[in-house]
């Protein structure tokens, strides 16, 4: 699949096209220089063609701040994995030395690059457009990210003369890495990465969107979403902080797994138990990652809390290394039981065993009365009871037979569903 790559110094509006040809905000956007850090990728089509298309953070050279030298580093990577480079300038304000200098190490790439002159906002209007042509860049594009205009001439121009690779569709699994600020995520995916995808800081809330990294191994395709840690209400009042919440609410959302990452010193806190409460409301299948355990001298209550549970946990340490590798033995673990699909006869089986052990209670003087069971789907686990009354399945009663039949299949870890249907 053909890679775009949209880079450029800081607040030219790069994010908000990159929003624009992906018809839907995934970028945050505001008028703060520096609100993209990472890398932001996004799979999308023009006109049938399928492409990915990455966000970059704007480019500072020779700056001394590390933030700033960790989006260089971001944007460089970018420019390596893409086939054709997107660079944006503000047709508003001019060229700047900036942007010479950007233009020279993106001309010494040997990529494709097209220029695109954005904020061209009212047409009527006359902007500073020659003195780009200064720049040596042969293709070069008019658009307005605000108002849409251009932005098919930019593709088309970005397209031509490009071999177009194979559309594939997406098989990857997709695992969401959850957890409170400063928890470790980015740390943990760089680990699995063997490279700086996601930025690394001290500072908590420093990975802002939610960034996708893709990883292969022994033919499985693994996409881990890292995202922006969870604060508390009353510090959620910033435009940032929201969109950063709302990324990572979609990112639940999309996963096939959630990783939901604890501090093995701080235990569980109240934002993991709320992080906890949305993973189980959208009926996503959790790992437990009990991370820093480096710090730890005693572990065996840990351990114990995961086997009394019954929940799919174990304890690691992103900083050394310890155990990361096992995320994908979880993974993988919790991926055949999703996948698991069981006669129907067994179980019907199952459900006498279970009414034979517990009997529905007496409801008004009426009695619920089950009976058939079938599976209807897997990754998640569906199934459809037929009953006399559905009023008459008490929430109780529900609990009752999942837990039996997590025991009885082997389940224990992910979620189950029951539809429930009155028999005509």
């Amino acid at each position: 699949m053909m890679k775009l790559a949209i880079v450029g110094r800081p607040n030219v509006g790069k994010s908000s096209l990159f929003n624009r040809i992906c018809k839907k905000r995934v970028s945050i956007v505001t008028a703060d220089e520096g609100v993209t850090r990472d890398r932001i990728y996004f799979e999308t089509d023009f006109f049938g063609k399928k492409f990915e298309i990455i966000d970059t953070g704007g480019i500072v050279i020779n700056s001394k701040e590390n933030f700033l030298k960790e989006i260089l580093f971001q944007a460089n990577v970018a420019i390596e994995e893409a086939d054709v480079i997107i660079m944006v300038v503000d047709g508003k304000v001019g060229l700047t030395l900036l942007d010479k200098d950007i233009s020279k190490i993106l001309i010494k790439s040997n990529k494709k690059i097209v220029l695109a002159i954005n904020k061209i906002d009212d047409l009527e209007r006359e902007y500073k457009v020659e003195e780009f042509y200064s720049l040596g860049i042969k293709s070069i594009i008019k658009i307005s990210s605000l108002h849409g205009y251009g932005i098919e001439d930019l593709l088309e121009k970005a397209f031509e003369g490009i071999d177009e690779k194979d559309n594939q569709i997406d098989c990857s699994i997709k695992i969401a890495i959850l957890g409170k600020p400063n928890v470790g995520k980015s740390t943990f995916l760089n680990y699995l990465l063997k490279e700086k995808r996601a930025i690394v800081s001290k500072t908590p809330g420093t990975t802002r969107d939610c960034v996708d990294s893709k990883i292969e191994i022994n033919g499985n395709i693994y996409n881990f979403i890292d995202t922006a840690g969870i604060k508390r209400k009353n510090k959620e009042k910033d435009i940032i902080g929201k969109f950063s919440y709302i990324r990572t609410m979609e990112a639940v959302k999309r996963a096939d797994i959630c990783i939901l990452m604890i501090d093995a010193i701080d235990g569980i806190s109240n934002i993991d138990k709320k992080i906890l409460s949305y993973i189980k409301e959208n009926g996503r299948d959790i790992i437990y990652l009990i991370n820093k355990c480096d710090l730890l001298s005693d572990k065996k209550k840990i351990n114990q809390w995961i086997e009394d549970n019954k929940v799919q946990g174990f304890l690691a340490s992103a900083k050394t290394g310890e155990n990361i590798d096992k995320i994908f033995y979880f993974i993988e673990k919790i991926r055949k039981m999703q996948n698991t699909k069981i006669p129907t006869s067994e179980l019907n089986r199952f459900m006498d065993l279970c009414i034979k052990r517990c009997h529905p209670t007496m409801i008004k003087g009426k009695r619920l009365k089950i009976y058939y069971l079938t599976q209807i789907g897997t990754a998640p686990l569906k199934f459809l009871l037929f009953v006399n009354n559905p009023f008459l399945f008490e929430n109780s009663y529900k609990k009752y037979l999942i837990n039996q039949f997590k025991k009885m299949f082997s389940l224990e870890g992910v979620s189950l569903f029951f539809n429930i249907k009155k028999r005509i």
